[in-house]
């Protein structure tokens, strides 16, 4: 089987498993890392150190520090519960809003279970032993970059990764894999354009105008992260 062969194979086989996109980047410096550690100095980190510690900054620079031997690695993206497309009405007046990506099971039990199966699927296919290592939010990884890099979408101004078919309600895994794969890395454009309803929807003003958010002001940050009481 042919290395182009092998990686339509794994990723026909992702795309089986339920994975809405999938594609395959090659591990190297990271080109945004500058603007990562630019948004950690003015200060949008919030109290989320963990994302700047140093031994976890480095990683976030060169990917193949959480795997030496990594050649490739696959993203994948899992589309969460559409409270449009269930046709789940507004909340009743005094109740609140749950968001749509913590509807159901938890993303990170579901998604390694996903990753694990598709090891399983990829094993019959070359049939010599390699390295794995699965990611779902659980690694220093700048991985909505890897997915640009892999083709799966631009990184649009509400600084969600958008793909142009299935928009940015999906959940992102990584699969590092020491198999030599052929990369996906078609860039698509980005298609923001004029547009900046999100920046107008924002109810708490916390997208920047560079694409990022202050996490002291988003009320993810907020009703998960965030320790202390919300300020008024």
């Amino acid at each position: 089987m042919t290395r182009a062969e092998l990686t339509e194979k794994i990723l026909d086989h992702a795309r089986q498993e339920g994975f809405s996109l999938a594609g395959i980047a090659i591990p190297g410096q990271m080109q945004g890392f500058q603007k990562f550690t630019q948004w950690i100095d003015r200060g949008f980190a919030a109290d989320m150190q963990y994302l700047y510690r140093a031994d976890t900054l480095v990683k976030r620079e060169n990917p193949t520090l959480i795997m030496p031997d990594v050649k490739s690695i696959l993203i994948v993206a899992l589309p969460y519960f559409d409270q449009k497309t269930e046709g789940i009405d507004s909340p009743s007046s005094g109740l609140g809003r749950v968001a749509s990506y913590a509807w159901g099971a938890d993303y990170h039990d579901v998604l390694p279970r996903k990753l694990e199966r598709l090891v399983e699927k990829i094993k019959p296919l070359i049939q010599i032993p390699f390295g794995y290592k699965i990611c779902t939010d659980s690694a220093p990884i700048l991985e909505r970059e890897l997915a640009v890099n892999a083709g799966l979408g631009w990184i649009g101004r509400s600084s969600m990764l958008i793909n142009p078919n299935h928009g940015s309600t999906f959940l992102l895994g990584e699969l590092f894999l020491t198999l030599d794969l052929l990369p996906t890395d078609t860039i698509i454009s980005d298609h923001c354009g004029n547009c900046d309803r999100c920046i107008k929807a924002c109810p708490t003003a916390c997208i920047q105008p560079d694409r990022t958010i202050d996490a002291g002001k988003c009320i993810s940050y907020l009703t998960i992260e965030n320790k202390s009481e919300i300020p008024t």
